[in-house]
């Protein structure tokens, strides 16, 4: 009777409270080369700040940063063909992230996004097509977020510039989730590691029992 009781405080305690995290995102383009910013504070119900976080990035390279990422991209792909746990960990997340995603996202509610973009080209073409682009990305990434989670308030903008070149996005995102919710996340984790895991096993011991059968069929033959 204790043991239930106390499971249904700590149930309701888990589903009334949540964690507010609101994050402040801005780049910006100067002559040496772009401005990065990332401000993260986290909050439990909803006033006491749990933690902050703030990471400054002055001389920003955003190809350099686009080769580094598709250059991580291939090493995890090769550590991912070994057969050490680390590896399934990592041939998980490059095969079910969106399934992932969408389980977090599901869970979580967005507050308030503001998405502010300013862009110029010094050129009317290649600013208006700029301007599309950046459009383009915004939806698909909103779009992908609104459909898979709870989203309160949007305000999206795009703002061109033809008299000057400039680049500069800010962006102020502020997400709630609950405590139970939280739990539910990590135990789905836990379940999809598990019952992959157990399939690969499954199919590696059934892929080598095959090969073994072949193996004797055929040297019957001779």
């Amino acid at each position: 009777m204790i043991f239930l009781l106390g499971t249904g405080l700590i149930f309701l305690f888990c589903y009334f409270f949540f964690i507010r995290a609101d994050f402040h995102i801005n780049i910006e383009k100067q002559e040496k080369g772009f401005i990065f910013i990332i401000k993260a504070d986290l909050y439990f119900f909803p006033a006491h700040r749990l933690l902050q976080y703030q990471f400054e990035a002055p001389d920003f390279q955003l190809l350099s940063t686009f080769e580094k990422m598709q250059e991580n991209s291939r090493r995890l792909k090769e550590r991912s063909k070994s057969n050490s746990f680390k590896a399934y960990l990592i041939r998980l997340g490059l095969r079910d992230y969106k399934q992932i995603a969408k389980a977090v996202l599901h869970f979580t509610t967005v507050e308030n996004v503001y998405w502010k973009t300013i862009i110029g080209l010094q050129d009317a073409m290649q600013t208006g097509i700029g301007t599309g682009s950046i459009w383009a990305i915004k939806g698909i990434i909103i779009s992908f977020i609104s459909i898979n989670s709870k989203m309160e308030r949007l305000h999206l903008k795009v703002d061109p510039d033809y008299n000057k070149q400039i680049f500069s996005s800010t962006l102020n995102c502020i997400i709630r989730i609950r405590i139970v919710h939280i739990i539910f996340i990590a135990v789905y984790l836990i379940y999809l590691i598990v019952r992959g895991y157990i399939n690969e096993y499954r199919s590696g011991k059934a892929a080598r029992s095959s090969h073994r059968r072949t193996y004797e069929n055929s040297y019957a033959e001779y």
